[in-house]
């Protein structure tokens, strides 16, 4: 099931993959579009009236080699779904290749609208390119796409079916790959469901007097709320709120991966090999498989410096904000306050959002997470230590200047003077005895009395 699939053909399109949400489908293209070579142009939509669940994406990144589909019918051959490869962007147009027509198309923008059965009129509109991108898709919008090699990722799924109808799309048994597979999504559709697709189907008449003929269905009818007409959208895996939240954490991605955006840079002193990836626990030679992973994570993070440098230099800037942030009131109660923020940071999909952008090279596996979490607390104690830098270099610098000033000064030398003076005079006092006594004291005791 989690075997990886042969190398993809020189000439193939690239594999695609299926995902339950939307979230994941946008992930996993934004990830393969930063990996494109070439200038990104961005085409933004143009909205007017009632938008909410509207059709088109409010922003679309297009690179010339990147892949895309169409999401609308816009002849009998340029149809929903048919998948192909930018060639040239315009200002509102772009040039794709589709190899299924094994011809050229220029695509202009399209005008989406928006229609209320009500008030029987369109009550809102979106000018936009009539493409999506097209590494990968949600299960729902690729009903109906046949394709040779497929990766899906069953985390999320939870509906019936929906596995049945992600397997579907492939072509070949060799061409498919299962990520996160559970035998719980083998989940067994309901009675109705299966007693509607047993029973006997009904004949279709000539003259369509069937048509006229009522037939109910022996089954458990639940009263559900019905949301006005002008409510429902087009597609009900599609929610504008979700992709307003998705637009968010994008322009928050893209914000941390930008040079200017990290505050707190990793100290120039502070060696990324020998200071933190080789201060790491791991067990050599390694015993269990997790550990033998772990190790291999290791490896091939030095292996790509360009990506570790950014993955250090974001870790950095982020403990070290929340230091100065969280790490204050009393010694014990800040300490844990900042370990706990730290931890849930770690655990947060905002952060395996962004690792996920910046580490494109890495297979995204819990030793992975595991290793940068390790890193995450090595770059804490530094962070912690960088803080008290400057404090024990200060008192350095007071201890050396002090001593200078006590063996130059008068009252330095009075302070020894006395000192030394109420020394003397305490092991004199000790002695006394002794020499008043019998004019004797053995060495042993009177080291024992002092």
């Amino acid at each position: 099931m989690g075997r990886s699939l042969p190398p993809e053909p020189a000439s193939s399109r690239p594999t695609l993959h299926l995902f339950a949400t939307n979230f994941e489908k946008d992930l996993h293209n934004a990830k393969c579009l930063q990996n494109l070579d070439g200038e990104e142009v961005i085409y933004k939509c143009q909205d007017s009236g009632e938008v909410k669940g509207i059709r088109g994406e409010k922003e679309i990144h297009i690179k010339v080699n990147c892949t895309v589909v169409l999401i609308v019918n816009l002849s009998d051959d340029l149809v929903n779904g048919l998948s192909g490869t930018v060639t040239e962007t315009g200002k509102e147009s772009v040039v794709v290749y589709f190899p299924d027509l094994n011809r050229t198309e220029c695509i202009p923008f399209y005008n989406f609208t928006k229609y209320d059965p009500i008030l029987k009129v369109d009550i809102g509109s979106r000018k936009q390119l009539p493409l999506t991108l097209g590494y990968a898709l949600t299960v729902h919008k690729a009903q109906g796409v046949t394709v040779d090699r497929v990766v899906i990722e069953c985390k999320n799924m939870f509906q019936y079916g929906q596995l049945t109808v992600a397997v579907s799309r492939v072509t070949k048994k060799k061409g498919l790959q299962l990520k996160n597979f559970s035998e719980s999504l083998l989940k067994i559709p309901p009675k109705e469901l299966t007693d509607f697709y047993q029973r006997t189907p009904l004949t279709v008449m000539d003259d369509k007097s069937c048509c006229s003929n009522m037939h109910v269905l022996n089954v458990n009818i639940q009263q559900v709320e019905i949301s006005p007409a002008s409510e429902i959208s087009e597609d009900p895996y599609d929610s504008s709120e979700d992709e307003d939240t998705l637009l968010e954490q994008v322009e928050l991605i893209e914000k941390h991966l930008h040079p200017g955006a990290v505050t707190h840079h990793l100290p120039e002193d502070i060696n990324i090999n020998s200071d933190i990836l080789d201060t790491i626990p791991i067990v050599d030679p390694p015993e269990l498989a997790q550990q033998v992973q772990e190790k291999e994570v290791l490896i091939s993070l030095q292996q790509n410096q360009t990506e570790l440098h950014t993955l250090i230099e974001f870790l950095w800037d982020e403990i070290y904000s929340m230091k100065e942030k969280h790490l204050k009131g009393e010694r014990t109660r800040r300490s844990m306050n900042f370990t706990r923020i730290l931890i849930k940071f770690l655990s947060s999909k905002d952060y395996n959002a962004r690792v996920t952008c910046m580490c494109t090279k890495q297979e995204l596996s819990v030793s992975f997470f595991n290793v940068t979490f390790k890193i995450s607390q090595r770059l804490r104690e530094l962070v912690l230590k960088e803080t008290v830098k400057p404090i024990i270099e200060k008192t350095t610098q007071m201890s050396e200047e002090s001593t200078d000033e006590f063996t130059e000064s008068p009252d330095g030398v009075g302070k020894i003077r006395y000192i030394s003076g109420w020394c003397v005079n305490s092991v004199r006092k000790k002695i006394r005895p002794c020499e008043e006594g019998s004019g004797f004291c053995p060495l042993a005791e009177t080291h024992q009395s002092l």
